[in-house]
């Protein structure tokens, strides 16, 4: 499922923030309209948008938030 991501995203630019001695980069995370879930695990990329947050010096993910829009089903 993580290889797909993506393909299942679009990211976008959101900024950078402060926190304690640490600089992240928040990067949006919308469906792509054109993804095509092979897999009913899958599919679940489909119905969620959030943000991730990365730690610049680190290139590390530190945090995510994720809404989940509609039923997986």
């Amino acid at each position: 499922m993580l290889a797909l991501i993506p393909d299942a995203f679009a990211f976008t630019w959101r900024g950078r923030e402060v926190v304690g001695a640490h600089t992240l980069i928040e990067v949006g995370l919308e469906p792509r309209a054109d993804f095509r879930p092979t897999s009913s695990r899958d599919r679940v990329l489909a119905c969620v948008r959030g943000s991730i947050w990365i730690d610049e010096a680190e290139r590390q993910l530190v945090r995510g938030e994720l809404e989940i829009m509609r039923d997986v089903g």
